[in-house]
């Protein structure tokens, strides 16, 4: 199994892009960012703030699980 890491590094980093495009969208047209945050990019979605939380929620808890299963704590608890 490969690392995750630059995979969801890669994906951190686009979304940093795309949340320095909002602000300075929200900046050159006087909104206010929360109001961005708050917008649904289809009906079927979460709202934009969500999606990033989800995002960032998911490479914060697949790198440990990863880790664990390649011969980390969880593999030790496994044998001893």
């Amino acid at each position: 199994m490969q690392s995750p890491v630059p995979l969801l590094a890669r994906q951190l980093a686009a979304l940093r892009g795309v949340l320095a495009k909002g602000e300075a969208f929200a900046g050159a047209r006087k909104v206010d960012q929360g109001v961005m945050l708050n917008f649904w990019l289809a009906p079927d979605m979460l709202p934009h703030w969500r999606q990033v939380t989800v995002a960032c929620d998911h490479a914060k808890v697949a790198v440990p699980r990863t880790a664990t299963t390649r011969g980390g704590m969880h593999a030790r608890r496994v044998e001893g």
